[in-house]
């Protein structure tokens, strides 16, 4: 996801942080021949990111593994320029071990958790599959500072 939004736009400059070191490195190995896209082997939250760094942040299928949700989103909002955007999706994937607990919020409930933190809701995204069950995409916005 990290390599495909660094390619849409070269402009930017694209950070991918996950735990599973597996993935960090087949993530290099995609996007080595981009310029714009990095990764990071890490726990999210991560203190050493510099606050209002970000315009946006994608999260797909991470959010609802979070032990502290609400950690998760205050990070998040610290990260997020004013004004920038967050995006909290779900593919309704059924391939998580049993081991791991993951966070099973409604839609509403996913709101509610962000607007708790300070998100203003912007729309939910209408998915091309909405026949899988538990699958969504919410964009939040961060307020600008007053």
């Amino acid at each position: 996801t990290t390599c495909r939004a660094a390619a849409l736009d070269t402009s930017i400059q694209a950070v991918g942080i996950d735990l599973s070191i597996a993935m960090v490195e087949k993530a290099r190995l995609t996007g080595s021949n981009q310029g714009n896209v990095r990764f990071i082997h890490a726990v999210f939250p991560l203190p050493m990111l510099k606050a209002k760094a970000f315009d946006s942040i994608l999260s797909v299928d991470t959010f609802d593994l979070m032990h502290e949700l609400q950690w998760a989103l205050v990070s998040v909002i610290r990260l997020l320029r004013p004004g920038g955007l967050f995006l909290c999706a779900s593919t309704g994937r059924v391939d998580i071990p049993s081991a791991i607990q993951v966070q099973t919020l409604s839609i509403k409930q996913w709101i509610l958790e962000c607007r708790d933190v300070g998100f203003e809701f912007v729309q939910r995204i209408d998915q091309s599959d909405s026949s899988i069950p538990g699958r969504f995409a919410l964009l939040f916005r961060r307020p600008d500072d007053t």
